[in-house]
């Protein structure tokens, strides 16, 4: 993925200083903190809000600070200002999203979760998210909005996610050591599972989300 690309500053001992969050961030010396990352396929050739200039291969921004902290939280939140953007071009692509709203696919549900959860200051992921959600709702996508938020902020899973997650977890050889489920008992946790959705569904529509709430996970209707 391309947020995974790392610049992690070696000590004069040899070891990365490891108690420093350093993802994304380089620091030469006597100089303020820049971030570098590799830039998102379908962003390359598009406009850089930043430079004016078209993004390369490579995303290099300065942050106009020598301080850690601060050099943090900016990173964060141009991580998510550059994901938005991402969003958009996709978009514009015809993928999933309509017009100029985020993306609210479950895959780009799951990748805003995992990045709030590592981020140094969530508070900055949710802001930008929020005002993105905010957007979706005006444009007629409140219900998707809600569904999106539930997984991001709240932590919740789609059922379809945690059905997987779980035959995953039992299925022959698996890492936890736990008693394999046989095929034809996958099958009918499968069945079961379609008529949950389908009960959840209909309570999802005749009282106001309330079933999904009470079972603690974002159901797909």
């Amino acid at each position: 993925m391309w947020y995974m690309m790392d610049h992690t500053r070696a000590s004069p001992s040899g070891p990365c200083v490891s108690e420093l969050d350093m993802r994304h961030l380089t620091k030469p010396r006597g100089k303020g903190y820049t971030m570098r990352l590799i830039a998102p396929e379908v962003l390359v050739g598009t406009g850089n809000p930043w430079t004016g200039k078209p993004f390369g291969r490579e995303i290099k921004l300065g942050l106009n600070t020598r301080s850690h902290a601060e050099a943090v939280r900016l990173r964060d939140i141009r991580l998510g200002q550059i994901r938005q953007l991402e969003a958009d071009a996709l978009a514009q692509r015809g993928r999933r999203s309509v017009g100029r709203i985020i993306d609210l696919s479950p895959e780009s549900a799951a990748e805003w979760r995992q990045m709030r959860e590592e981020a140094k200051d969530p508070d900055s992921i949710d802001y930008v998210l929020t005002d993105k959600l905010e957007k979706a709702e005006r444009a007629g996508f409140g219900k998707e909005a809600k569904r999106f938020a539930d997984v991001v902020l709240k932590g919740k899973l789609p059922l379809a996610e945690a059905l997987e997650q779980y035959l995953e977890d039992r299925r022959p050889g698996n890492p936890l050591g736990l008693d394999p489920l046989k095929p034809a008992t996958m099958a009918d946790v499968r069945s079961s599972m379609r008529h949950l959705q389908a009960f959840l569904r209909a309570l999802w529509i005749s009282d106001g989300h309330r079933s999904a709430e009470q079972c603690g996970l974002a159901c797909e209707p």
